[in-house]
């Protein structure tokens, strides 16, 4: 059943003779021949799914028993295993979920390129799962008295295989609910916060398993220091989104042609296959990480980092009405320029705002590209959360000279009335900035970037918006001794002999001399930072200034950082 791949073959025939014609222009370049599947699918890979997802392993049967009729599917190869770090593995897509094949067999995108089209007769095939996994293959060696999947022959898989047209390359880029293309390969956009949602082993996490996803304006732990993977070591890396400390496992293999390569800096999107792998019960060693899930990168082609979307480089207006209501979130900036209505639930029309007029309703913002703008399709409504600090000092009801200046946001792209949003969490000063604005004992404490560190107050009054990836500044002026910080704090550069705990964490404060316990915050250590930064090892660094990037915590019983970089 299995038509030949020549494809491939045509392309290089065709640029063989091509290299031919200025000394033999009389021969005619061969045609291409384009496969066309003689088998037609008769069921979704979703429904696939909830037939057989329940079984470990089974030998897929025929569909209907009277007919002989048989399981056939088709999809859109979204797998690529050209780095190695995807390992003989073949993964489609239709328009209603994905589904890997587990093949004995190296170089399977030689033969099934990205974008191809192909139809698969199951019956006979074996479906169900391994360590939760659901998908196709052969059967195993029994693992604890169950029966467990393996990879099937190459020749079986070819068998049971046909193509269909050539490849096509087009991704269309979709929200998680949004209705899926079956003209196109599509990948899903989410956020980490949005994947810990999934209830573990539900039939969402069945339907997402195997998914081209893509995660944007996210970071990597140990970013411009740790390689992808070590050699020969296939090992877990961790991502989170600049506005969340939730992060996503990301499993790279030291055997990839990328593996040395170092983790890039800054921001940016990485997109993957999501596979799945084990109960998906939490760690308490990475209480933050989701766990179960893990994401295969393709190729190096899947990580891209521009810092789109960060404080330093927001998203325009433009650019956050592209992305369609999609949930993703990030920092964007534009004017601004009036408020919706009293009594309009859904903009549509220019009416429905109130352009450069003093505002009606405190919970809103409109924002455009220009202080000129008066189109409501080229503008987002910000919402502004109640009881927050930017609905209370930012509102145009109240403050109606704000109109026609300029503002920064950082929030989650969504409908809001009607309209393309940006939807705040808390609304606290992490999250806005106007221009002119100036709060008393609020702003003035930094904007988080490694220029202008947060300060020790911003940690304190910000502490439970859990921000990462953000720089923050102090002097090291003591150490806590025990695990709470109210009895424990002790401000001096002297350690006691022998003490151990001082180096697991410092004490940095908003100037040198600052002893007042309610003006400082905690710096947790790793172990790879005690050497550098613990009292105890370097005594020689109390009172002196440092910078470090890291994660807003409550760390013995006080506002904390736990860091991921420093530099004095």
């Amino acid at each position: 059943m299995k038509l030949k791949n020549i494809f491939g073959l045509a392309l290089c025939a065709a640029a063989a003779m091509g290299t031919m014609t200025s000394c033999q222009n009389h021969f005619d370049e061969p045609e291409l021949t384009v496969p066309v599947a003689t088998m037609e699918a008769n069921t979704t890979i979703a429904e696939l799914k909830t037939i057989f997802q329940g079984e470990l392993a089974l030998e897929c049967p025929v569909k209907d028993e009277e007919t002989g009729e048989h399981y056939i599917v088709k999809g859109r190869v979204i797998s690529s295993d050209a780095t190695g770090n995807i390992y003989q593995t073949l993964v489609i897509q239709d328009e209603t979920a994905a589904l890997p094949f587990t093949i004995r067999r190296a170089s399977l995108y030689d033969e099934y390129h990205i974008g191809q089209e192909i139809v698969v007769d199951l019956t006979g095939l074996w479906v169900g799962r391994y360590n939760n996994l659901f998908q196709i293959g052969w059967l195993g060696e029994p693992y604890q008295g169950s029966p467990q999947l393996t990879f099937m022959d190459y020749d079986i898989f070819a068998s049971h295989t046909q193509l269909n047209g050539l490849p096509n390359l087009n991704v269309k880029y979709i929200a998680m609910d949004a209705e899926r293309p079956s003209d196109s390969m599509y990948c899903l956009l989410m956020t980490p916060d949005q994947l810990a949602a999934v209830t573990p082993l539900s039939p969402e996490c069945v339907d997402l398993q195997s998914q081209l996803v893509q995660f944007r304006n996210v970071e990597f732990d140990g970013a411009g220091v740790e390689p992808f993977a070590p050699y020969q070591e296939t090992v877990n890396v961790y991502f989170h989104s600049t506005s969340s400390s939730t992060e996503v496992i990301m499993r790279n293999s030291g055997y990839s042609t990328f593996y040395n390569d170092i983790l890039p800096e800054g921001t940016g999107s990485i997109t993957g296959i999501l596979s799945w792998y084990g109960s998906g019960s939490a760690d308490s060693r990475r209480p933050n990480a989701v766990q179960g899930w893990q994401l295969l990168i393709r190729g190096l082609y899947d990580v891209v980092f521009d810092n789109a979307g960060t404080r330093q480089k927001p998203y325009t207006v433009e650019e956050v009405i592209g992305f369609d209501n999609n949930g993703l979130d990030g920092w964007a900036e534009g004017y601004i320029v009036g408020s919706v209505k009293a009594g309009v639930s859904d903009v549509t029309s220019n009416s429905d705002i109130l352009f450069m007029e003093d505002g009606e309703l405190d919970n809103n913002l409109v924002v455009a590209p220009s202080k000129e703008t008066r189109d409501f399709s080229k503008c987002v409504v910000v919402s502004l959360p109640q009881g927050s600090l930017i609905r209370e000092y930012g509102n145009v009801a109240d403050h109606p000279e704000l109109l026609g200046r300029k503002i920064m946001v950082n929030g989650a792209f969504d409908s809001f009335l009607g309209m393309n949003g940006i939807i705040l969490k808390t609304g606290s000063i992490a999250e806005f900035e106007i221009e002119g604005l100036v709060i008393e004992g609020v702003t003035g404490l930094g904007t988080g970037t490694e220029e202008d560190p947060y300060k020790p107050g911003f940690v304190i009054a910000n502490i439970d918006d859990a921000l990462s990836g953000v720089w923050v500044e102090g002097y090291i002026v003591g150490y806590v001794e025990g695990t709470d910080y109210a009895t424990g704090a002790r401000f001096s550069g002297e350690v006691p002999s022998g003490a151990n705990y001082n180096n697991g964490n410092i004490i940095i404060a908003p100037a040198p001399e600052t002893t007042n316990p309610e003006e400082c915050i905690v710096l947790r250590l790793s172990s790879e930072f005690r050497p550098d930064l613990g009292l105890g090892n370097a005594p020689q660094n109390y009172k002196k200034k440092v910078i470090v990037r890291g994660s807003f915590e409550t760390y013995l019983k006080r506002a904390a950082v736990k860091i991921s970089d420093y530099k004095f």
